[in-house]
């Protein structure tokens, strides 16, 4: 594609597709917490650190606004014993990442760390990665290779960046090796930041548009008592 070779109704076309992949989203149902087998499940939390959500050059107010309900879901999970995994972006100083994006979540310093509200919820695993895409941390294919899951919730940040591509990944590796699977995203508990042309609400739809596409299963929200 040549972007000169745009249509001069480009705008106008977009704006058409955008609405009818809002129209999509918005028809998708919520799901129920207890209608899923407890000990297939796991709740994997992508990135809900200072540095995203509080501090630093990449923190967002988009971001904070999810940690609420993300702690509710993670309390409703503890009491049925769910699986919980946390992931934390986790640099060093001279991360490859760092010629893309500006310094952000150094080890040892306080934007890598999980957010103080979700800290105290039991873990299996709090895993330090240093891309986006938290599937190619070692500490995660070990798990994947020992695991009876076969549903994974995924909440956090960022819809478009973190979320996606653990996402599109996983649900690629399923199909690869044929294997069954459900990868769930509630539409409510993830999001992305906001800043310049990088348009929040404009990269969730596209973000959610692509995993749905791709088999990502897609939900408005996990309701429970």
């Amino acid at each position: 594609m040549k972007v000169e070779n745009l249509s001069e109704n480009f705008a106008q076309e977009t704006q058409i597709a955008i609405t009818g992949m809002v129209e999509q989203l918005r028809a998708k149902p919520a799901l129920v917490l207890d209608q899923l087998q407890f000990d297939r499940t796991a709740i994997i939390v992508m990135d809900l650190v200072n540095g995203f959500a509080k501090e630093g050059p990449l923190a967002d107010e988009r971001v904070k606004r999810l940690i609420p309900g993300i702690g509710r879901l993670l309390a409703a999970a503890s009491d049925r014993k769910i699986e919980m995994m946390a992931f934390r972006d986790c640099h060093s100083k001279d991360s490859k990442e760092m010629r893309f994006y500006p310094a952000h979540c150094l080890a040892d310093e306080k934007e890598s760390d999980l957010v103080d509200e979700i800290k105290g919820f039991r873990f299996s695993h709090v895993i330090s990665k240093n891309s986006t895409n938290g599937f190619h941390t070692t500490e995660f294919q070990n798990w994947l290779k020992e695991t009876r899951v076969d549903t994974m919730i995924l909440v956090g940040d960022c819809t478009d960046l973190c979320i996606q591509h653990f996402a599109i990944t996983m649900q690629t590796y399923l199909n690869q090796h044929n294997f069954e699977g459900r990868i769930i995203v509630p539409i409510d508990l993830v999001d992305t930041f906001h800043l310049g042309v990088h348009h929040g609400d404009l990269m969730n739809v596209v973000s959610l548009y692509q995993m749905m596409s791709n088999g990502i299963e897609l939900v408005q929200e996990i309701q429970f008592q």
